[in-house]
């Protein structure tokens, strides 16, 4: 256990949860985390569209504004190798500047809302990555985020009932989608709530600090 706590890519103990072991899995996402101004407009969002939506999950759960790379479970706590692996690959990235592709949703009886990405050089890299590590670790990744079906997205709201899809895409479409969301940070979390489990900054050659913030 010492050994495990003493790697130098992990967090320090007080901000990890204990290790255990579970027959239940566990989920597990890797994610992009966004800078603080991007960050605090999309929870802005998250408020309005809480109302229309009539679902609080977004704040209620603690999530962080993010990209989802992968996600995936687990039985037991992270090991080493996986921090060490998220280490090297967060050093080779590089803090990148997303755009939008607009307001879309996925369907369903609890349908999701959220802001598109257009599939850059940078998205496509940091996603192969991730989930080569899980494959070489023996981890799979749930089926939406394989290479062939992975869509990136920012959840804009999630966990609420088909019939108030329509008013909550109305009032997300009147927020702006024309500013740049800043991937800042990789990130490993557990859920649901969200429990922070790992992060690092992306190397970066330059800051930028982009906004984005629904219209008033």
């Amino acid at each position: 256990m010492e050994k495990l706590y003493s790697s130098p890519y992990l967090p320090p103990l007080s901000s990890l949860i204990f290790p255990f072991s579970s027959p239940t899995p566990m989920p597990y996402a890797i994610e992009l985390f966004f800078d603080s101004a991007t960050s605090q407009g999309i929870q802005s969002v998250w408020s309005k569209l809480a109302e229309s939506s009539g679902s609080h999950y977004m704040i209620e759960n603690g999530v962080y504004p993010h990209v989802a790379l992968t996600v995936f479970d687990l039985t037991a706590f992270p090991t080493a190798a996986l921090f060490e692996k998220l280490n090297e690959v967060a050093s080779g990235l590089t803090a990148t500047a997303l755009s939008s592709t607009g307001v879309h949703y996925f369907p369903g009886q609890q349908p999701v809302v959220y802001m598109g990405l257009e599939k850059c050089a940078f998205l496509f890299d940091a996603h192969r990555h991730v989930v080569d590590v899980l494959d070489r670790l023996g981890i799979s990744s749930h089926e939406y985020y394989r290479s062939d079906r992975w869509v990136p997205h920012c959840t804009l709201a999630m966990k609420f009932q088909a019939e108030r899809l329509e008013r909550t895409l109305e009032d997300a479409r009147q927020l702006p989608t024309d500013k740049p969301f800043q991937a800042v940070e990789l990130a490993l979390i557990e859920f649901s709530p969200t429990k922070l489990v790992w992060r690092k900054q992306l190397d970066s050659d330059k800051t930028i600090h982009p906004v984005f913030r629904p219209r008033m």
